[in-house]
């Protein structure tokens, strides 16, 4: 997983600042090793033929979502990612 030293855009990146700020209290804080919970060699706010500014604020991939909003399962085995998510 990705930490400052696997990452070249870890200090300016969007994602982990989000984490860090955790602007949502249903979000998992940033453990204290730094780890932002993606694979550095495929994480889109690196490749550069994803076109995604290292800097954009907060989750922009279905990964970052997942990784931001964990499962919660719901009373009927159903998992939601969102407090207050009624949809089945």
């Amino acid at each position: 997983m990705a930490k400052e030293i696997e990452c070249p855009f870890y200090s300016i990146c969007g994602f982990v600042k989000w984490r860090v700020e955790r602007p949502d209290s249903h979000t998992p804080p940033l453990p204290q090793d730094g780890d932002c919970g993606k694979i550095a060699a495929v994480c889109g706010r690196i490749n550069s033929e994803v076109p995604i500014d290292p800097e954009k604020y907060g989750p922009q991939t279905s990964d970052e979502i997942k990784i931001g909003f964990p499962a919660i399962s719901k009373d009927n085995g159903r998992v939601r990612r969102l407090v207050g998510d009624n949809e089945d």
